[in-house]
């Protein structure tokens, strides 16, 4: 499968043979041939209508300001470059081609009508050339870029020189051009990103994921779940900072743990489980299509889909683990509760007199919820028998007193 979107890119330097001059460049890019097919009224935009349907007068570039550059403004930015030139300054020169079915798929190009959403890619373009900006620490930074349409794929060219005052330069004084493999990259990625606005569906991904990780994995377990709880309780270090999934000492356990949530959240969330993975799936075959395969870029997010879920047994272990140091919280305050303490003295009393009592079975992972509210009973039991002790108290002293008085007036 070949990429979906390709970003060539390259310059030239005053010397290059291939150019004349660096305004001859606009004047290619900006050839009518090159942009005169047919693309009647668009639907995709109505503030665009003059732009896709004004062939007559030639064709027009775009900049990081203007849809539609006049010839003033176009023959302004030639002088610019020629300005470069003279001043041994490099021309860059990008082409973003596409998989006109990829355009289609996106809702991007309708291949019977010719429609194109071209405020898009004319966007996505000025968002690339931000990243280059920023990559490249450029403050002033002259670009023009045009939409071909006269090959089988549908085209953008762009051309830019740096304009700021201090430029690096080479021994013979003409401007350093090079830009690194992760800058090419960076600006592709932006570009892509403005077109599929891959920022929303990141933010179904982790809206996704987070509902995952939410989940309460101490709540309505199944016998089979509470002894899988319990041995790994018995595996945990002794010191509950160290409860935490990446750490060494928790390592040996990691599968423990990711066999415990990964089926918890199976059983609880069968459909959220589900359209996490089918949204992964979808990225992975977006990934493919993008990037292609046997490329560079596709290596770095064939994996998508592994990692993520990796992430996600990260996350859902870290969430147990935050559990069951709660859990194990509530249940020492819940033993160290005066009532409690007073009816395990009296369970122990009564049970060395030989008194049977009803056994129970203790569960030794409690529901939270449960634990708090025996606790709360077990406080305001214990202040209510404290209540009446005390009232019981006060009736006898007062009736003490009455009867002192009535013998005092006997008296």
């Amino acid at each position: 499968m070949k990429p979906a979107i390709v970003l060539k890119a390259q310059f030239i330097t005053p010397s290059s043979k291939s150019r004349k001059s660096y305004s001859s460049y606009i004047d290619y890019i900006n050839r009518k041939e090159a942009l005169n097919e047919s693309e009647k009224t668009p639907k995709f935009f109505s503030k665009y209508i003059d732009y896709m349907n004004d062939r007559k007068k030639g064709a027009y570039g775009f900049n990081d300001v203007y849809d539609k550059l006049e010839n003033n403004q176009t023959n302004n930015i030639a002088k610019i470059f020629d300005e470069a030139r003279n001043d041994n300054r490099i021309l860059w020169q990008d082409v973003y081609s596409f998989d006109n079915e990829f355009l289609k798929s996106q809702g991007l190009y309708n291949s019977k009508s010719k429609e194109l959403d071209s405020k898009t890619l004319i966007s996505s373009v000025r968002e690339s050339m931000k990243q280059f900006k920023k990559d490249g620490d450029i403050d002033n930074l002259v670009w023009t870029g045009a939409i071909h349409r006269n090959t089988d794929n549908i085209h953008i060219h762009v051309a830019s020189v740096n304009m700021d005052e201090n430029i690096q330069r080479d021994s013979e004084g003409i401007q350093k051009g090079f830009r690194s493999e992760k800058t090419v990259d960076n600006m592709k990625s932006k570009f892509i990103n403005n077109i599929i606005d891959r920022n929303q569906r990141l933010d179904i991904m982790s809206n996704q994921r987070d509902q995952l990780v939410e989940t309460d994995f101490l709540q309505n377990m199944s016998k089979k779940e509470k002894e899988q709880l319990e041995k790994i309780k018995d595996l945990l270090p002794e010191n509950k900072n160290k409860w935490q999934y990446n750490r060494q000492e928790i390592k040996h356990i990691q599968p423990m743990i990711d066999e415990y949530t990964n089926s918890y959240i199976k059983k609880n969330h069968p459909k959220k489980y589900k359209s996490y993975h089918d949204i992964l799936d979808e990225e992975s075959l977006l990934n493919k299509q993008l990037y292609g395969e046997g490329t560079k870029e596709y290596d770095r997010y064939k994996n998508t889909k592994t990692n993520k879920l990796d992430e996600l047994d990260q996350r859902m272990g870290n969430a147990l683990l935050k559990h069951l140091k709660e859990e194990d919280a509530l249940s020492k305050r819940f033993k160290q509760n005066e009532f409690y303490k007073n009816q395990q003295y009296e369970k122990q009393k009564m049970n060395q007199q030989g008194l049977q009592k009803r056994r129970v079975i203790h569960n030794p992972v409690l529901n939270r919820r449960t634990q708090f509210m025996i606790e709360r009973g077990f406080n305001s039991r214990y202040k209510d028998q404290r209540l009446e002790m005390d009232n019981k108290r006060l009736e006898q002293s007062i009736e003490q007193e009455k009867s002192r008085q009535q013998y005092e007036n006997e008296l």
